[in-house]
C-alpha cells in the first residue's frame, strides 16, 4: 500500500519558494515607504512656501523663509526647523543669488521676492517656482 502525502524535499522547495517571496515583498515596501517619505518632505516644502505667503497677508508683514543649504533645511521665522528627506539636493535662485543661507521673502500684498527652488532626489526631480509679483507658489514636476 502507498502512502500519500509530500516529502521533505518538497516540503523545502516550498518553504523556500515562501521565503523568496516575502523577502520580494518586505524589498517593494521599503522602497515604496522611503518614496513616500521622499515625496512627502518635498510636499511639506512647497505646503511651507504657501503658508509663509498667506501669513505675510493675513499679520500685514513681511514673512521670511530662511533656507540652510548645507544642511537641506529650512523654516519660516520662528517656526521650528524642517528638514528635506537625506539624500535630497536643494538648489535656489532667487534675486539675491546663490549662497549658504538664503532667504525668501513674502510681502503683506501677496508679492514676494521670487525665485525657483530646485529640489532632486532619488525618486522625484522638481521646480517649484515663486512668482515675485503675485508670491503663488507652484509646483513643476520633471520626469527622471
Amino acid at each position: 500500500m502507498r502512502q500519500s502525502g509530500f516529502t521533505l524535499l518538497e516540503m523545502l522547495a516550498v518553504l523556500v519558494l515562501i521565503s523568496i517571496a516575502f523577502m520580494l515583498l518586505a524589498s517593494g515596501i521599503t522602497r515604496g515607504l522611503a518614496h513616500a517619505r521622499e515625496r512627502q518632505s518635498i510636499n511639506e516644502l512647497l505646503q511651507s512656501l504657501r503658508q509663509a505667503r498667506t501669513q505675510a497677508i493675513v499679520e500685514g508683514r513681511p514673512m521670511s523663509l530662511l533656507f540652510d543649504l548645507d544642511s537641506t533645511c529650512y523654516r519660516v521665522e520662528q517656526s521650528p526647523l524642517r528638514c528635506l528627506s537625506a539624500g535630497t539636493q536643494l538648489r535656489i535662485e532667487t534675486a539675491e543669488g546663490l549662497g549658504k543661507g538664503v532667504t525668501m521673502i513674502f510681502y503683506p500684498d501677496g508679492s514676494s521676492s521670487g525665485g525657483n527652488l530646485s529640489v532632486k532626489n532619488a525618486s522625484r526631480e522638481a521646480r517649484i517656482d515663486v512668482a515675485w509679483l503675485t508670491g503663488n507658489v507652484s509646483l513643476v514636476e520633471h520626469a527622471q
